[in-house]
């Protein structure tokens, strides 16, 4: 059994090969904030962020968050941090600016970047680097996907792999999948702590009636854990039970905000034969390797590992 891990890299990768410039591709950690935030201000949190840190007022808190962000690693992550623990602090008429934040801050951008980039009018979305990877997976194969997006799940199903969703038993012939930090298509009611799966499709920004979709969303945050999340942490725990004979992983990097996966890489890399990591950074790798005590195969891009699989 072959547990693939995709990550935000994958997504990255996937505009990339479509022949979409940086700017228009699907944003890594680096350029998280600034492709979130290009015509978005994340208020209050932010200058109640920028305050705790002890900078000066500025009338341009989100350009100033920008410029400190060249200089410190992982900004992005303290931020989402401070909003969290800060998430029934601030409200307005409507409701919490938490909510407002990953709608407007987190869901509405990405889901942009998506339908300007990668989605043609009139045609169903293809999205053939994932799908090359995708039909290289056997029916009893596990998906650990941390993207909120939706292209490695139409992938799959483009290829006829279609997959059933944790906390859902494996049925045979589907592709088990797990999406412990959310997803496009999985909607929470946190009133009724409930949440469910529905079609592997692009609906944009439409809410369902019950529950939100946005509520799903474990944004990358400093010492966070599945344990904060029940839907996370309830999605993820039958992963953990599994021991897989190959791992490979495809788009995953170190940020600091991965620390809740730390122990489940090792976990699940502990007894596997083969573990394989597709990732153009010899810095990354090195990192991987030693936080999962294990050797790695790096594969310098998807097209490499695809040509040997």
């Amino acid at each position: 059994m072959r547990l693939m891990v995709i990550g935000a890299g994958a997504s990255y990768a996937e505009c990339k090969a479509a022949g979409l410039s940086d700017a228009q591709s699907m944003p890594l950690m680096n350029d998280l904030a600034r492709k979130l935030w290009a015509d978005y201000n994340p208020a209050p949190f932010l200058e109640a962020f920028l305050a705790e840190l002890g900078q000066p007022f500025s009338a341009n808190p989100v350009q100033h968050f920008f410029d400190l962000e060249e200089g410190q690693e992982g900004l992005i992550e303290k931020f989402f941090s401070f909003a969290w623990s800060h998430r029934d602090k601030f409200y307005t008429p409507f409701g919490r600016c938490w909510d407002d934040l990953l709608y407007h801050g987190l869901m509405r951008p990405l889901n942009s970047i998506i339908i300007g980039g990668l989605l043609k009018t009139g045609e169903d979305p293809k999205f053939p680097l994932s799908e090359k990877i995708a039909s290289l997976l056997a029916p009893d194969d596990v998906v650990l996907n941390l993207n909120y997006d939706l292209i490695f799940d139409v992938a799959l199903k483009n290829v006829g792999n279609e997959a059933i969703y944790s906390p859902h038993a494996r049925q045979k012939n589907r592709i088990l999948a797990f999406k412990p930090y959310g997803s496009f298509h999985m909607a929470v009611d946190e009133a009724q702590h409930r949440f469910g799966f529905g079609n592997v499709e692009f609906i944009g920004d439409v809410q369902p009636s019950k529950g939100r979709i946005y509520a799903s969303f474990m944004p990358p945050r400093t010492n966070k854990s599945f344990a904060q999340c029940p839907h996370s942490q309830m999605i993820v725990q039958p992963l953990l039970r599994l021991q897989p004979d190959i791992v490979s992983f495809w788009g995953i990097g170190n940020p600091a905000s991965d620390i809740d996966l730390q122990d489940a890489y090792r976990l699940l890399c502990a007894k596997a034969d083969r573990i394989e990591y597709i990732n153009p950074s010899e810095r990354d790798a090195d990192r991987f390797s030693t936080n999962i005590g294990r050797s790695i195969i790096r594969y310098n891009s998807a097209q490499d590992w695809i040509a040997v699989s």
